[in-house]
């Protein structure tokens, strides 16, 4: 089992409404979350349990308990959606990864080999990890989600999301302090859906594709080291078909919903634009969220706090960018943000 050092639960429920300081380090389950990650390389716990084949992972799954390693042998994993209901502790996760995780080279390209998943999977339990992953969206499509967070303290770490059509990882009303961290996400393009008429695309599932959608009643959310790049262009009918790098919030409630979010140190490259709001790099739809030292590189799409208030752009660096830092409402702060070439300029709205 993990030796974790415990939380401190009177921390955890007492994060301030707003931040007053614009080094604001993260959340206290972040920080121990990366010491377990080491721990759990170093000693994978007396429940490890090695699995070859899709149904081997879901008995494996139904019968998790804390400290639990599910460890993926290579090969592919494929059927219908799969539900984790199971629950681990702060102290001792349900760790389910790969024999051999997606790596990435100096070289900048990435090692696909290990464990594929070609299947949903949506998170429930509290106190799950998904570790070292490669999910493959090619050539095949079951609902919006790849990968569904709801519950306290479930993480998504080192794993890889491509070619998706829909939302990569959908952060669920009901998370509270999920983590997803150092993965690669990317979507595909709109290539199989443009040869439809308008009033078919208007309405065709897979017409939003996004890296992380973040919804509204989700609280404590931190998303940090990520490479969330080449979002495509938009298609007609404009205002519907869009691509987002990062989306943090939707809906009516967003001016007054304070979803506490911590967006940071990611890099997001070429998220590119179709017209109007087609397609944005990083926007928030909900309040109090902190956005700040993330990198928006060669992108032709809006950052932008487009509904809520009292959301923070703390010193991202805008390199080479034709679309602009745009703010609406009110009580924002946009301090000490670089923009270095292109056209991107700031809006207030």
């Amino acid at each position: 089992a993990s030796n974790l050092p415990p939380e401190n639960p009177e921390r955890l429920n007492t994060l301030p409404p707003e931040w007053n300081s614009t080094t604001f380090t993260g959340f206290p389950f972040a920080q121990a979350a990366h010491l377990a990650d080491r721990q759990h390389r170093q000693n994978p716990g007396s429940g490890l349990l090695q699995v070859a084949n899709d149904a081997q992972l879901r008995s494996a799954v139904a019968s998790a308990r804390p400290g639990d390693h599910i460890v993926l042998a290579d090969g592919v994993y494929s059927g219908s959606a799969l539900s984790i209901t199971a629950n681990g502790t702060a102290q001792n996760p349900i760790v389910i990864r790969a024999a051999n995780r997606v790596r990435l080279s100096a070289a900048g390209a990435v090692t696909v080999s290990g464990a594929r998943i070609r299947h949903r999977i949506a998170v429930t339990g509290n106190d799950i990890w998904l570790y070292g992953l490669n999910f493959d969206g090619v050539d095949w499509h079951e609902g919006q989600h790849y990968v569904t967070l709801n519950g306290t303290r479930n993480v998504v770490k080192r794993c890889r999301i491509h070619a998706w059509k829909g939302r990569c990882i959908d952060v669920g009303d009901d998370s509270r302090y999920a983590l997803i961290t150092r993965c690669d996400l990317t979507v595909k393009d709109f290539s199989d859906i443009a040869h439809l008429p308008p009033a078919q695309i208007d309405v065709h599932p897979t017409r939003n594709r996004t890296g992380i959608f973040i919804q509204l009643n989700s609280q404590y959310c931190e998303v940090s080291h990520n490479y969330i790049h080449d979002f495509p262009v938009g298609i007609p009918p404009y205002g519907t078909v869009k691509a987002w790098g990062m989306l943090i919030g939707e809906g009516t409630n967003g001016p007054t919903k304070s979803m506490f979010a911590h967006v940071h140190h990611n890099l997001f490259a070429r998220i590119m634009y179709g017209r109007d709001f087609d397609a944005t790099a990083c926007e928030c739809k909900g309040s109090d969220n902190l956005i700040e030292r993330n990198t928006f590189l060669d992108c032709t799409s809006h950052v932008s706090s487009r509904q809520g208030i009292r959301n923070r752009f703390i010193a991202n660096w805008i390199k080479n960018n034709t679309r602009h830092m745009r703010m609406f409402d009110r009580d924002h702060q946009v301090i000490g943000n670089i923009i270095d070439g292109g056209l991107t300029r700031i809006e207030i709205m």
